[in-house]
């Protein structure tokens, strides 16, 4: 695997968790920025089963031209209401990814504030034997960690960081 490309479900409406039009914008903007970095065949996209997320990867795979792959059993450890950045929880989603890994180059998941915060860093030390430091994702925004290089890349902050 290539890359893993974490993103915050855009912004929502709070009574129905549906997209917003900046939400929907977000998403498109991010695709337009991000897509030059996953020029390869093989894209995954996993989802938080929360219905912001759903909307957000659904709108990115119609945008990439790629499926949602499903997980059902395990992909609920991506959702708001099971995660608690423990370290079973985080090696739950390492299984997940272990999973897919084999089968695809860059692997996208479309998560929460509260897995973005801790498993990035635990993933990275973990597999590629360095620290993946950054400022917190906002509705909308994408980490980009690359694997074969010591890159990340954050996308939509004020700026783009490199660690």
């Amino acid at each position: 695997m290539e890359k893993i490309i974490f993103i915050r479900p855009s912004d929502c409406n709070k009574t129905n968790d549906s997209l917003t039009g900046e939400g929907y914008g977000k998403v498109f903007d991010l695709v337009q920025r991000f897509r030059h970095f996953i020029d390869t065949s093989r894209k995954t996209i996993i989802s938080s089963p929360d219905v912001r997320a759903r909307a957000t990867s659904s709108l990115l795979a119609w945008y990439l031209d790629i499926a949602i792959t499903e997980f059902p059993h395990e992909q609920f450890i991506l959702g708001t209401a099971m995660y608690s950045k423990s370290i079973s929880d985080n090696e739950k989603i390492c299984r997940l990814v272990e999973k897919i890994e084999v089968n695809t180059d860059v692997l996208i998941i479309v998560t929460h504030e509260l897995q973005i915060s801790s498993f990035p860093n635990y993933y990275s030390k973990k597999w590629l034997w360095r620290s993946c430091s950054f400022a917190s994702l906002e509705p909308g925004e994408a980490l980009i960690l690359n694997c074969k290089k010591a890159e990340t890349v954050v996308f939509n902050q004020p700026f783009n960081m490199f660690v």
